[in-house]
């Protein structure tokens, strides 16, 4: 409950991402797709021309539509937990690369949030690894073999929809076999209206965007994945996004969230990032803040593939998700940490 004194702030969408209207020439080596599953999907079928019995290592808290790229690819896949900082348990991996001593190993590491992933391609250098940056930026530091971008309504950096792989420039031959999609005058336009005609329209974007996901209906009836290269357009619009790309709003609104929100709620992220949004280890509904069951069914999954459970996974499931875009107040932010402080004690009893 909320203190007598602090009414709930204004209405405000759970995510809003980074627009800007310009156009410029897409960097070499990247390969542009009409979403980031689709580019998920794409890489995994090369790879798996070239090792027939590769073995995905997934995290177990992850986004329906990598999994099913992957299931739709004929991917052969194991899940381990996430940890207390939302990388990948370690011991696991090291589990499962021992016990397939032999076999041919893709990492996917992600990104939750914006938050840190361990270098993986030094840890383990026979290791493909395919970073999962859907809900971050790419990384030029990242010795990674592959990474895997998404622009969607609700990502850092939109396009209002799109996707990229880098590091694919071995499968350029296939990438330009595809048919490819466009659409670019209709995004540009859905964007104005959302981003500069409208304004708190975004609210409704990202409401729907959080009901999509909270769907997650990852079966047989989902629909499935066409691969679809994207036109330079829409490739230069996004290019001209992410070069215009400014982090420091969410940096300062995270910061502020590390040091207001108690210690017990957190999960171990570092203080000072732009996160995507800011999980807590807590059930709260307010402007903004969505839930961390989006991805509940590739929980279960994961789970059930494994025969047991992932307390990582878990944890992250049954978390709040706290908006970090540039409509939140320090209101919110004061709201917020009133209704988490009365959480605290017994969450950690």
């Amino acid at each position: 409950m909320s203190s007598p004194t602090m009414h709930p702030p204004l209405p405000i969408p759970p995510l809003i991402p980074h627009v800007r209207y310009g156009s410029r020439p897409s960097e070499p080596g990247w390969l542009f797709f009409g979403a980031g599953r689709q580019a998920m999907k794409f890489l995994a079928q090369n790879l798996l021309r070239q090792h027939p019995s590769l073995l995905f290592i997934v995290p177990a808290y992850t986004c329906d539509s990598v999994v099913q790229a992957l299931d739709e690819a004929g991917a052969d896949m194991v899940f381990v937990d996430v940890a207390a900082d939302l990388d990948l348990d370690l011991a696991a991996v090291s589990g499962w690369l021992e016990r397939s001593a032999g076999r041919k190993i893709a990492l996917v590491p992600t990104p939750l949030f914006g938050a840190p992933v361990r270098p993986y391609k030094q840890l383990f250098p026979d290791c493909l690894v395919i970073e999962d940056r859907a809900q971050t930026l790419p990384d030029r530091d990242s010795r990674a073999d592959f990474q895997v971008l998404s622009f969607g309504p609700g990502k850092q950096a939109s396009g209002m929809g799109g996707g990229a792989l880098l590091g694919g420039e071995a499968f350029r031959s296939g990438y330009s076999a595809l048919d490819m999609e466009c659409g670019a005058v209709r995004q540009v336009a859905l964007s104005l209206v959302g981003s500069v005609l409208l304004g708190p329209a975004w609210s409704l974007v990202g409401q729907k965007v959080t009901r999509r996901h909270s769907a997650n209906a990852i079966d047989k009836e989902s629909r499935s994945i066409d691969i679809r290269s994207l036109c330079e357009d829409r490739a230069r619009w996004i290019t001209h996004s992410l070069q215009t790309w400014d982090g420091a709003g969410r940096t300062r609104i995270s910061d502020l969230y590390h040091r207001s929100i108690p210690q017990a709620l957190r999960f171990d992220m570092p203080a000072v990032l732009p996160y995507l949004r800011y999980p807590v280890r807590a059930s709260l509904e307010g402007p903004g803040i969505s839930s961390g069951r989006m991805y509940e069914k590739v929980v279960q999954r994961a789970e059930e593939s494994s025969r047991r459970t992932f307390p990582g996974a878990r944890a992250v499931m049954e978390a709040s998700f706290l908006p970090t875009h540039h409509r939140v107040s320090e209101q919110h932010i004061t709201w917020y940490a009133d209704q988490l402080s009365g959480l605290a004690g017994p969450l950690t009893a």
